[in-house]
């Protein structure tokens, strides 16, 4: 991340070309070509300066930005900016926005923002904009940034609930093995599920887990064992809600803002839903039910 200075970032991003020469869209950055596609007469060009520096000029009227990160790979470019943090349950969130284009139709254009921890970030489908690069996508887009600080306080209302909550690890592999975007990655799935429960395992180290339950995490990466399925009766167990959210997510920390918002929501409904489901279980054995 980068110190924030508003006139240096838009000097980067006026930098930033992107032009059609004959049948091809061509990304420039500083004047050096970054990507090269082939398009047909559905595509459309977006500027994607404009939108971006009218966003960062409406953000910083609601939040002062103190971090920055711009990335061009490509034909693909992302802006990341991050405000101030907020504590709680003892953990540090900063709200922060997210701005992606392409023009190598590898990504949709999108804004959305949410909030960032130390190790991952949590991000809204709340507020976004999603469009893909077809005719009338600049239409589209104009006067459709909308700022609305609730999201930042569900999302942190949703996070008080994980804190101290419990999932079982059977609905853990689940969220692994029921991932499109795990399921496309050069990764099977069984190495992401095994790379998870190996940071579950270090996570775990000084909670209440019990050592039983800690063993079935472990892997061996010296001598593989047949891998432990928690659907099965007896395998399954409760770990902590809040460090399975942590892990998860840090899994997709360096994928762009598209791939993030996709797991945030798989991850918000898995835990809600085991948040309700034992809620319902407490009253229910409060009256005796």
């Amino acid at each position: 991340m980068t110190d924030f200075n508003h006139e240096e970032l838009l000097e980067k991003i006026n930098g930033i070309d992107i032009v059609l020469e004959g049948t091809e869209v061509v990304t420039y950055f500083n004047g050096k070509e970054k990507a090269r596609k082939t398009v047909s007469n559905k595509y459309e060009i977006f500027d994607f300066k404009p939108f971006v520096i009218d966003s960062i000029n409406e953000i910083l009227e609601s939040y002062p930005i103190e971090k920055y990160e711009l990335s061009i790979v490509g034909g693909r470019q992302e802006i990341k900016l991050f405000s101030y943090p907020e504590m709680i349950g003892g953990e540090s969130f900063t709200r922060s926005f997210y701005l992606l284009n392409s023009s190598d139709k590898s990504r949709a254009l999108s804004f959305s923002y949410g909030l960032k921890h130390n190790n991952f970030h949590y991000i809204s489908t709340k507020g976004s904009i999603y469009k893909k690069h077809y005719n009338g996508i600049t239409e589209y887009v104009e006067d459709r940034l909308d700022l609305d600080d609730t999201i930042f306080q569900e999302q942190l209302e949703i996070i008080g609930k994980i804190i101290g909550d419990s999932i079982l690890m059977s609905n853990v592999q689940k969220l692994v093995t029921d991932s499109e975007v795990l399921k496309d990655s050069k990764v099977s799935l069984f190495s992401n599920f095994e790379t998870l429960k190996n940071r579950l395992y270090r996570a775990t180290e000084d909670s209440n887990l019990g050592e039983t339950n800690r063993s079935k995490l472990k892997v061996n990466y010296i001598n593989r064992q047949t891998p432990v399925d928690f659907t099965k009766t007896g395998n399954d167990f409760m770990i902590d809600s809040f460090i399975v959210f942590k892990e998860y997510l840090n899994i997709f920390s360096r994928k762009d803002a598209s791939v993030i918002k996709r797991e945030s929501k798989r991850i918000t409904e898995m835990s809600v839903m085991t948040n309700r489901n034992s809620t319902i279980d407490n009253l229910l054995e409060e009256f005796g039910i």
